[in-house]
């Protein structure tokens, strides 16, 4: 870092650099306190079947591939934004997913209400004229919605409640607690999904990574491939 400094060379942090690498091209973020990985990994399996080619930042490793990320030569990048030390506020996607507001990194947060404000902050970072998906479950708190409405974003849901925009119908497990579902969009059916990893936290994560791939062009056959050849994340069950 000194010689850095002796040379005159730019630094900058890893979460900067996603920043940068975002600021130009069609960012697609995924944030959450548990549950990013997978969903971006979810999502990045759809976008590449479908001939997106995205470039990927993801923190843990699909199985079948050597690393977590990957360099795509479209014009879109999509992310796991992390919240630690409040990393996720050097992006500012177009299209981001909230999953979830938790407890956790106490190391760097004084208590839970400071968590909720970073995500807030997040909800403000999506781009005018963008769209943040959040599970339905957060919906009825006032502060992600205001934030987003601040920010210009249009907010939408996703989860098996009657009111969620993106839904998961007829919800149930399958061999090896697989769950299936028939995803629809404002009541309308989109396609039925039977997915390969166990676990209905997995169907909620299908859902987010179904409406992230959606906005982004995916037809509903893209959709149901992509999520029915998913095989999970290395170190994960």
């Amino acid at each position: 870092r000194s010689r850095a400094r002796e040379l005159k060379v730019p630094e900058a942090s890893y979460a900067q650099c996603l920043g940068q690498l975002m600021a130009n091209r069609r960012g697609l973020a995924v944030a959450g306190t548990h549950g990013k990985s997978t969903v971006t990994a979810m999502a990045a399996r759809i976008l590449d079947s479908a001939g997106h080619d995205p470039t990927v930042i993801c923190g843990a490793v699909p199985d079948g591939r050597q690393t977590g990320g990957r360099l795509g030569h479209g014009h879109l990048v999509l992310v796991e934004a992390c919240e630690y030390l409040r990393n996720f506020l050097h992006l500012s996607p177009e299209l981001a997913v909230v999953l979830n507001i938790e407890a956790d990194h106490f190391d760097c947060y004084a208590g839970l209400e400071e968590v909720h404000q970073a995500f807030n902050d997040f909800a403000r970072r999506v781009r005018t004229g963008g769209v943040l998906l959040v599970h339905d479950s957060l919906a009825s708190g006032p502060a992600l919605r205001a934030a987003a409405a601040s920010a210009g974003a249009r907010l939408e849901t996703f989860g098996a409640g009657p009111d969620a925009v993106w839904r998961s119908v007829d919800l149930g497990p399958g061999e090896q607690g697989r769950y299936a579902f028939t995803l629809t969009r404002r009541g309308q059916q989109i396609c039925r999904v039977r997915l390969a990893v166990p676990g209905w936290h997995n169907a909620v994560n299908a859902l987010a990574a179904a409406a992230l791939a959606a906005h982004c062009g995916a037809s509903a056959a893209e959709i149901e491939h992509g999520l029915c050849t998913f095989s999970g994340l290395r170190r994960r069950m």
